[in-house]
């Protein structure tokens, strides 16, 4: 009767003994996938390095992005561009706004008489005005753009501290109150 019982326990241990070691098989698995994640992530990265190492124009970057179409890093640099082109579009915009029309010729100030001068004034103080305007306006738009663009990184699946961290202590910002007025 013990030889009867010790093979049930030990018919009975058997399963038991494969299904761990099946799960242990499985979590090394899941473990090494998880390592493999971070090669292609660094395969992407150097792919990426090797397409843009030739591009010099925004032409050259839609040609690689055709190339290379699903590269998340190649697509989000070309939004990237495309938000830059917006900024700057938007830029000119308001800067030709910003200055008064007497201002954006050149003016012969030898020839000119105390009147001229006066108003030629009143359009420096005037333009002043509205270029320390244009300046929270356009803070405004490229916080906005940024925000745009971290967002298609996230959709993207390029996120990384390094897209979302603020803005450098090196490149402050433009401080309005310490700017000399023109008098």
């Amino acid at each position: 009767m013990t030889e009867l019982s010790d093979r049930k326990k030990a018919s009975g241990r058997l399963p038991l003994i494969l299904l761990g070691g099946f799960a242990v098989a499985c979590l090394v698995a899941l473990l090494f996938l998880g390592d493999l994640a971070r090669y292609q992530e660094t395969a992407t990265v150097a792919e990426s390095q090797t397409a843009l190492r030739d591009v010099g124009d925004p032409a050259e970057l839609g040609r690689t992005l055709r190339r290379y179409p699903a590269n998340r890093i190649l697509r989000l640099i070309a939004q990237a561009s495309d938000k830059s082109t917006e900024l700057e579009t938007a830029a000119h915009k308001m800067l030709d706004e910003a200055v008064p029309d007497a201002l954006a010729k050149p003016a012969n100030l030898a020839g000119s008489s105390l009147g001229d001068l006066e108003l030629l004034r009143r359009d420096i103080k005037a333009a002043e005005s509205n270029i320390a305007a244009l300046a929270a306006r356009m803070e405004v738009l490229v916080r906005a753009k940024r925000e745009e663009l971290l967002s298609s990184a996230r959709l993207l699946g390029v996120d990384s501290p390094t897209l979302a961290a603020p803005p450098s202590p090196r490149y402050p910002r433009a401080d309005p109150s310490r700017r000399t007025p023109c008098t």
